[in-house]
């Protein structure tokens, strides 16, 4: 998913690097959403973590008897420069 991803301006001036982890749901159709940052590093990458994200294709969805359920996931977004 790097080629969904810029690195935010502010982020590549001040050399910020880092992790940030983004927590979201998978629904019963598969689709991703519900996107909420658990640790952030700011100056815009967390934000640009969440549009990255949001451009995913659809999952498989988590089956439980049989029964496609809503899942939560937590994915991390390493920022290097």
């Amino acid at each position: 998913g790097r080629k969904n991803h810029k690195y935010p301006e502010e982020a590549r001036k001040n050399k910020i690097e880092g992790k940030v982890v983004v927590q979201f749901v998978i629904n019963e159709d598969g689709t991703p959403g519900d996107f909420k940052v658990k640790e952030g590093i700011g100056y815009g990458c967390d934000e640009a973590a969440v549009e990255a994200f949001k451009k995913m294709p659809r999952w498989k969805p988590a089956l439980v008897d049989g029964k496609p359920v809503k899942v939560c996931v937590s994915m991390g977004y390493l920022y290097k420069l």
